[in-house]
């Protein structure tokens, strides 16, 4: 839900650039802010767009604050090459799930997202919301997420709306206030995970993750494709790499191949 990094990811892979070169060209093109970029890049701008969109699903309101928020700055080429071996791309995504039990988890993060899932094909600076629906299944919004057009299209529409509507306009949020809650909203769901870790070697990462393969083998570490695992796992792996002597330099999570 960010046009801004959609972009940069698009050029990394289209033209095999690194992160600091797609962001120059963003910010010539206008895409990003020239001082500092960081709430398109660390993900904050997909934060405060999926806080409003968890608040309408949920009817009462979800803080920014709650939601864990990676961006796309320890995306490297390395990285976006060993996707394409794996048949996918790397998205941020925005996402956030709404249990049967009312429970809520959020957050923004780069993601794997394999090929035959319909978000891999949203490039450039375009932006996609999917929903899927108990008895519609998945819906799609596509359209431009970044320049200046849509940008003042979507500010105009707004204030268009302020003064046809006064106060009112407040009432088509459709959520009622609510208390920031304690900690963040995080998912418990096993996934499979992409790692990059550094100073381990290849056989040491598959003995301390388990089940999966190596992607790519580096001069200084790998790249590994844990088959699944949850949160707390992945953060306990990650301690036993730094006390063999080692870091893991990035986590994805993957995506199933229907979104």
């Amino acid at each position: 839900m960010n046009g801004t990094t959609n972009f940069m990811l698009t050029k990394m892979v289209r033209e095999n650039l690194g992160f600091d070169e797609a962001l120059k060209i963003a910010q010539e093109l206008g895409y990003a802010e020239t001082k500092d970029p960081g709430d398109d890049v660390d993900g904050r701008d997909a934060c405060r767009k999926i806080a409003i969109l968890s608040s309408l699903v949920c009817g009462h309101q979800i803080y920014p604050q709650n939601i864990p928020t990676r961006g796309i700055r320890d995306i490297t080429v390395a990285d976006v090459a060993a996707a394409e071996r794996l048949n996918c791309v790397i998205k941020l995504i925005a996402w956030m799930k709404r249990g049967d039990d009312g429970s809520v988890a959020a957050g923004v993060e780069p993601c794997l997202v394999p090929k035959a899932n319909q978000l891999a094909g949203v490039d450039d600076v375009f932006n996609a919301v999917l929903v899927k629906g108990d008895m519609l299944g998945d819906v799609v919004f596509y359209g431009k997420g970044a320049g200046k057009l849509p940008t003042a299209s979507a500010v105009v529409a707004d204030v268009v709306d302020a003064l046809k509507n006064g106060s009112k306009v407040h009432d088509s949020l459709f959520w009622q206030p609510a208390e920031p809650v304690e900690g963040m909203l995080t998912d418990p769901a096993p996934a499979a995970y992409y790692v990059r870790a550094a100073g381990v070697a290849p056989a040491v990462v598959e003995a301390i993750y388990g089940r999966g393969r190596v992607v790519d083998e580096h001069f200084d570490g790998c790249s590994y494709l844990v088959e699944q695992a949850d949160a707390k796992a992945m953060a306990e792996a990650a301690r036993k790499v730094e006390t063999v002597g080692g870091s893991v330099k990035l986590v994805l999570k993957k995506l199933p191949e229907e979104a």
